[in-house]
């Protein structure tokens, strides 16, 4: 059993330690990075998801957190965030039985006192942008 345990954890730290380029690539690898978007409503609402795929390549979550260690406040502020659950099922080609979840993530940034929710879809991958309020480090 401590076996297991040992080795799960191992597994889950080389997991989570990959990389944080921002080089281009597909799903399976590091996400592109094209800066600061101008759409209000990206992330910031469930039919304009941040969109970081991966999950076909087994790295959906990596890649959400990957995104979100890497984003910073729109004046270089360090960041918090933590997982609120997942919602709005949606058609895809990426999930099981066509479709998919996406997942709810509260930011806050420091020294602001308000924190804002960030909607991620691991299932189907675009560019990625920094929503309004934010930048990437």
């Amino acid at each position: 059993m401590k076996t297991i345990l040992v080795v799960s954890i191992l597994f889950w730290v080389f997991a989570c330690s990959g990389s944080r380029s921002s080089s281009h690539s597909d799903a399976a690898g590091p996400l592109y990075v094209a800066g600061i978007t101008t759409d209000s409503s990206y992330g910031y609402t469930q039919k304009n998801p941040i969109k970081v795929g991966g999950v076909n390549h087994d790295r959906g979550p990596l890649n959400e957190h990957t995104y979100l260690r890497n984003l910073s406040g729109a004046n270089g502020e360090a960041i918090s965030y933590w997982r609120l659950g997942s919602c709005c099922n949606f058609k895809t080609p990426n999930g099981i039985f066509g479709g998919g979840l996406l997942d709810i993530y509260r930011v806050a940034r420091a020294g602001v006192q308000d924190t804002v929710v960030l909607y991620i879809n691991m299932y189907d991958a675009d560019t990625v942008w920094a929503p309004i309020g934010f930048q990437f480090k």
